[in-house]
């Protein structure tokens, strides 16, 4: 049997790489990593090894799985996100359950308040097992995945689109010229935009690694690129569409439209600025809250993105314990 603790500085990148792909061959989905590929998650999911689950091997002392947490804050967390779970086949065996076990009172004595994850929704074992530990099953997340296929989308673009990945503009009947341009930082106001929410228009609230928070640590660290849609009012520059895009993964981590301007192609400015940056070979992917309707017709109808895959979002809250 494994001994269960805290990775902290027992376990290195390079370690961590083989364990994930060990444990991914056989996935549902197989999957694998590369240290560089593998770093970039953590930072991006803001990963501490600190509040991370390790099983090793009793007799050895070598890693054999892992539960990766992300942490909402470095200093006083209080919500986990469980970035990557990985055991490799021969310490199977309940072993993410006793690992979640032995290691909640200790989050819990540390003040974490609850911890966050998804689950692919064909892997019935996982989720049960999860059930078992106490999360609960709060949304349900499609994947979509295509090419973008520029010359589909020309009906639809503004008057002055460039060739390049410049800036977009049009004159609306209104008179109020919307402009896309690439962003070369993320600003408070771009924060205050993606954070504020109308009561008749709910906002989808996207998944860890497709917060705000996360885009920004991922800029930060220069592989995500993000484009807002701007209209100027009274000399006054206001937000009305924002779009990111790891250009590692090429995962669409968020595309948002304010609720006056849809309908007015804004999304489809923004998708066909950002797709002059890559390869026309290149397969983009987003995750869909499964009850907006209007994104999943756009990605599918629109840009003719097809279904991949559906996840579990689940969350286990200690107050519950």
């Amino acid at each position: 049997m494994s001994i269960i603790k805290l990775i902290n500085d027992n376990s290195n990148i390079k370690e961590l790489t083989k364990i994930f792909n060990d444990s991914f061959a056989d996935y549902v989905y197989p999957l694998s990593v590369t240290e560089l590929s593998l770093q970039q998650k953590i930072q991006g999911d803001n990963v501490s090894l600190d509040y991370s689950i390790g099983l090793y091997n009793k007799e050895t002392n070598e890693l054999e799985g892992f539960i990766l947490h992300g942490v909402d804050n470095l200093e006083n967390p209080k919500r986990l996100y469980n970035s990557a779970t990985g055991v490799i086949p021969s310490a199977r065996g309940k072993s993410v359950e006793r690992c979640y076990n032995s290691m909640i009172p200790y989050y819990i004595e540390k003040g974490i308040e609850s911890i966050i994850l998804e689950v692919v929704t064909t892997n019935n074992r996982a989720s049960k097992v999860y059930e078992r530990c106490g999360f609960k099953i709060i949304s349900t997340i499609n994947s979509y995945k295509g090419l973008i296929n520029k010359d589909l989308l020309k009906p639809f673009l503004y008057n002055h689109q460039s060739g390049d990945s410049g800036s977009v503009e049009v004159d609306e009947a209104m008179n109020n010229k919307i402009n896309i341009k690439k962003l070369d930082c993320i600003n408070d106001d771009v924060v205050e935009f993606l954070s504020s929410q109308n009561k008749n228009y709910p906002m989808m609230i996207p998944t860890w690694s497709n917060s705000i928070k996360a885009i920004k640590r991922e800029f930060d660290l220069g592989f995500n690129k993000c484009w807002i849609a701007t209209t100027t009012e009274n000399d006054k520059v206001n937000i009305i569409g924002f779009l990111s895009v790891n250009d590692q993964t090429f995962r669409i981590r968020q595309l948002f439209v304010s609720p006056d301007y849809r309908n007015k192609n804004v999304a489809t400015n923004l998708i066909h600025t950002m797709a002059l940056e890559f390869n026309e070979s290149t397969t983009f992917n987003f995750g869909i809250d499964s009850k907006f309707d209007n994104t999943i017709n756009f990605f599918t109808k629109r840009l003719g993105f097809a279904y991949l895959l559906s996840v579990y979002e689940m969350l286990l809250n200690f107050e519950n314990k």
